[in-house]
């Protein structure tokens, strides 16, 4: 190292020479060192430019997403808002509908308040009427009594205000001595039991007629709403279709209730005393029968005032005891005092004794017959006819209760029943004898 010094010092120009050199090489070394430094500065910023955008393509991907999902957002709000909106009109739709229905059920509770203190009132009213009730003014719209001579065919209500009389068995033999007679008779059972029913159509046979509502109650119930109803589609054949039957069960009693309530509390249109009369006046059934029989309850009820409201006559059967025989005047006068409202051209077709203890009347039997006679017509204003034909109590009589066989020619029963048929018919108008010439 020395000798190179003291060469340099022997040979300055070189020494020059050689430091310009190292200045140099010092010079790009320097340079390189520091393009080196640069391309290492530019590939770390060209790192952090591409994890920049790496970041920054992260930045948009997850704009995107917060975009789609604020949309998302946005149409889910939208949905959630048009469901508010609808349930809110939903609402206030409800709130109009249950306050129009709040307002009609105020409006029906003060309806119902009205038509109970009304119907109070009309109860009490009916209580202060006692007997009278039957009495009423007939609604509007009632039919008309068509005339018997007009009609031709006599309607006969077979009743008594005293039960067990025998009235189901007068009615059921009368019957079919009229189809003997050559009528053409038409039973009609009105009492609340179907007796006259049992005795003439089998339980069972009821029973279909009840499954397709052809019972007499079935007839009142509807006839109380349609006014057109025609009675014959109700009407059974008996005695070999020579006559017909109403027939009725023991159901009977809650059409009565119902019927008798409607009427009471005006809850229809139609009085509903007069539904036999309107069916039983029209032409399609005096072209079809020539005398009408109906066997009425032992009480005055909706079906036995349709009964006499509807009937020429009353035919009272009555058995020889005082009991049975003091409830005839008291029927008498109820028929008076129901003619003014009721029916002013009912009139009394006779009484006949039931149940006799022989053929000829007995001591007690005659004294007791005439006593009533005279009653009846004390009460009546005028004579009432006692029928000469007394029906005995025999074995045969007893059982015709229990089940109906028509007797034929050479029987007791038959000979009694015949000849009341003969004495009835004498008392009917003469247009109305349409069997006089038939064979006895």
């Amino acid at each position: 190292m020395d000798e190179l010094l003291r060469y340099f010092e022997q040979h300055p120009s070189l020494f020059i020479a050689a430091g310009a050199v190292v200045s140099a090489i010092a010079a790009v070394v320097g340079v390189w060192i520091k393009w080196i430094r640069l391309k290492k500065d530019r590939n770390e910023l060209q790192d952090q430019v591409n994890d920049l955008n790496h970041q920054l393509g992260q930045m948009q991907a997850t704009r995107e997403h917060l975009e789609k999902d604020h949309a998302k957002a946005q149409q889910q709000t939208q949905e959630v808002r048009q469901e508010l909106n609808a349930a809110q009109q939903q609402a206030q739709e409800k709130q109009g509908q249950l306050t129009g229905e709040l307002e009609t059920s105020a409006e029906r509770i003060a309806q119902l308040e009205a038509n109970e203190r009304r119907a109070a009132k009309l109860v009490k009213h009916m209580l202060e009427l006692e007997g009278r009730l039957w009495q009423k003014r007939p609604q509007s719209g009632t039919p008309r009594f068509r005339a018997l001579s007009d009609r031709k065919m006599a309607i006969i209500s077979v009743v008594n205000l005293k039960g067990g009389v025998g009235k189901t068995t007068v009615a059921s033999h009368l019957g079919a001595a009229l189809a003997d007679r050559g009528y053409r008779p038409l039973l009609i059972d009105i009492d609340l039991q179907g007796s006259l029913s049992s005795m003439f159509i089998p339980a069972d046979k009821i029973y279909e007629r009840a499954k397709e509502s052809g019972l007499l109650q079935h007839f009142l119930s509807e006839a109380a709403h349609h006014r057109g109803l025609n009675l014959l589609k109700f009407i059974a054949p008996i005695l070999d279709d020579r006559a017909g039957l109403i027939a009725a069960s023991d159901t009977m009693a809650y059409a009565e209730l119902n019927l008798t309530m409607r009427w009471l509390l005006r809850l229809g249109k139609r009085d509903t005393r007069f539904l036999l009369r309107r069916a039983l006046h029209q032409k399609r059934i005096s072209n079809e029968y020539d005398v009408v029989l109906l066997d009425c309850p032992p009480l005055i009820n909706t079906g036995c005032v349709n009964a006499l409201a509807a009937s020429d006559y009353v035919l009272v059967p009555i058995t020889p005891s005082k009991k049975s025989a003091e409830r005839v005047p008291q029927l008498l006068k109820m028929l008076h005092d129901l003619g003014t409202r009721i029916n002013p051209n009912i009139e009394p077709l006779g009484m006949v004794l039931n149940r006799t203890h022989g053929n000829n009347l007995t001591a007690m039997e005659q004294d007791l017959w005439k006593q009533l006679q005279n009653q009846c017509q004390d009460v009546w204003g005028s004579p009432v006819y006692a029928c000469r034909t007394h029906i005995r109590q025999t074995t045969e009589v007893r059982d015709a209760e229990h089940q109906f066989l028509a007797p034929g020619p050479g029987s007791e029963l038959y000979d009694y029943f015949k000849r009341l048929v003969l004495e009835l018919e004498e008392r009917l108008p003469r247009e109305c004898r349409r069997a006089a010439t038939a064979p006895v």
